[in-house]
This record gives structure tokens, sequence and C-alpha cells, in this order.
């Protein structure tokens, strides 16, 4: 049983921990749209942020390559957290992971793959 000063100090390190998270959601559109004066096409792949369009591309690896330059160039943060679901196909999840690895050798890359149909991919940044 933690003691309520122990209790304190890990409910504040969640805390800072939660603060830290940065998370993008890569997806594909399933209709024509205008989000903030750029148009977004069926089937195109973006990368959102809150209300925050970080990527607009027709390949998922071309939005992730995106995201990961747009974070890392704005934010210093040490590790990725990719979170693909299981319509993400092996070969796109390669990709993402062997770019990130070449051109940010010192940040952390994590994979987690899920069987979620609904999630497409899930990019965390701490």
């Amino acid at each position: 049983d933690f003691e309520a000063d122990q209790k304190e100090a890990l409910a504040e390190e969640i805390r800072d921990i939660i603060e830290n998270v940065f998370t993008v959601s890569v997806t594909r559109a399933t209709t024509d749209r205008i989000f903030d004066g750029t148009a977004i096409g069926t089937d195109d792949f973006v990368g959102f942020t809150g209300s925050r369009l970080l990527g607009i591309a027709k390949e998922r690896v071309a939005v992730a390559v995106r995201v990961v330059e747009t974070v890392l160039r704005e934010q210093e943060r040490d590790t990725i957290t990719l979170f693909a679901g299981k319509n993400v196909p092996p070969e796109e999840l390669d990709a993402i992971t062997e770019y990130t690895e070449k051109n940010h050798p010192l940040t952390d890359l994590d994979v987690i793959v899920t069987e979620n149909d609904t999630l497409d991919l899930l990019i965390c940044f701490e």
C-alpha cells in the first residue's frame, strides 16, 4: 500500500508523462472536404493532431514521414511509438520505421501492431 506522499509523487509523475506525449493520427479520408482552406480528397491520407493538419498525401508513408519531420523540427522528442492497426500493410510500416531509424538515429522508436480495424496509424512522440 502506498503512503499518501508516494501516491502524490506517482500521480505527479503520471501527469508529467501525459503532458509530454504528443499524438498524431494518420488516417484515410472517406469523403472530399475542405479543411482550413486545404482540399482533402477521398482516399487521401491525412495526419491530424487536434484541429491541426500536419500532412496530406496520396500515400500513408509520405504523410507519416512528413509528420515525423514536422514534429521533430518543432519539438525535441526522445521517443516515437507507432501504433499500427491491421489496415496498415507491413511493407508500409517497414518503410516508415526504416526512414525514421535512418534519419533520426538518436530517437528511440517502438512499433506496436494491433488487430484494431478502425485505427490506422497513431504516431506518439515523447
